[in-house]
């Protein structure tokens, strides 16, 4: 693991370059933003502001819009953990135990489980606050791509 100030410095430039682009991707609509994080615990906590547009039927959020910001925090949480190259979600398992209500921010708590050179293991509990029950929960791996694998699928422009 990283030097305490290093890491500390990655999460807070990661969360927000990674949460906040400002170029239309799925990222930038969940409104993810950086809450709390522990170097000697290696866990980060993001929270995310819930959209209409993610509602089901009933009014809950969608199980697919909780995967997708379950997801986006792993992803962060990984490319911190693999410092410096990219990342992408090679499995996921996320179990949803109760319904989400979309009328307070969700957080998500994103535990490094083990951190390797060409798999991040990862799980993460959403919460419907700080200390509210946990929700939803995932477990993830994570590859690690190297720059020539990341530049022979780059679709041309």
């Amino acid at each position: 693991m990283q030097d305490k100030k290093i890491w500390l410095s990655r999460v807070h430039d990661t969360a927000q370059r990674c949460l906040n682009p400002d170029d239309g991707s799925f990222n930038q609509h969940l409104n993810g933003r950086l809450v709390d994080c522990s170097y000697e615990e290696d866990w980060v906590e993001y929270s995310f502001r819930p959209q209409d547009w993610q509602r089901n039927d009933r009014g809950w959020l969608h199980g697919g819009a909780i995967a997708g910001i379950l997801d986006a925090a792993m992803g962060v949480s990984a490319y911190i953990a693999a410092e410096g190259p990219v990342t992408a979600v090679a499995e996921m398992h996320v179990s949803f135990l109760a319904p989400v209500l979309p009328d307070d921010d969700v957080h998500v708590r994103v535990y490094t489980v083990r951190s390797g050179r060409t798999i991040i293991r990862l799980r993460a509990d959403l919460t419907d606050g700080t200390s509210g029950p946990v929700l939803a929960m995932a477990s993830g791996a994570f590859s690690v791509i190297g720059p020539a694998e990341t530049e022979s699928r780059t679709p041309a422009i």
